[in-house]
């Protein structure tokens, strides 16, 4: 792989403290404009997108999050078996900001199994230990990490990723 330097703008969205709408939040930060958690969340049961009554969905629900998808014209990866490689992020990027549902392992916090993130920029020389990739975490706030270390202590288990 070569150069790789992509960057789309990013308005971070903070999920409300304590609840679950972390992939409302993320979607939203994928859609831009004015979208937000309330018009996602309204747009996705609209759809007919299963939302468990805590606000979370429901967990490895492949077709539930197609339909989620499909309401707002993405497409679904289903990574649960699938390696999510530097490459396939470079290539979701390409086409623009990009949510990833699945577990995560956040420095100074605690393990989220049942996460969303929205990633928006990549940067290096194409290698894994020498670009970065840039997400924006709902709850705490914009990170960055080689992807190396992304890969092996932070991304625990991806299980889809939504993308243009």
């Amino acid at each position: 792989m070569s150069v790789v330097h992509i960057r789309h703008g990013m308005h971070s969205i903070r999920q409300p403290r304590g609840s679950n709408v972390c992939w409302a939040a993320s979607v939203a930060m994928v859609m831009g404009r004015s979208a937000t958690i309330a018009t996602v969340r309204a747009q996705a049961a609209a759809a007919g997108v299963r939302i468990n009554g805590n606000g979370s969905l429901p967990l490895g629900d492949a077709a539930n999050v197609r339909r989620l998808a499909g309401a707002f014209r993405l497409r679904v990866a289903d990574v649960r078996t699938t390696p999510v490689t530097l490459d396939s992020t470079v290539g979701w990027l390409r086409r623009g900001r990009f949510v990833m549902l699945g577990g995560f392992n956040f420095s100074g916090s605690m393990t989220a199994m049942d996460h969303a993130v929205t990633f928006y920029a990549a940067e290096g020389d194409g290698t894994q230990r020498h670009t970065r990739i840039f997400l924006a975490d709902p709850i705490g706030g914009l990170f960055h990490d080689d992807f190396e270390h992304f890969e092996e202590a932070v991304m625990a288990d991806p299980h889809f990723v939504l993308h243009r």
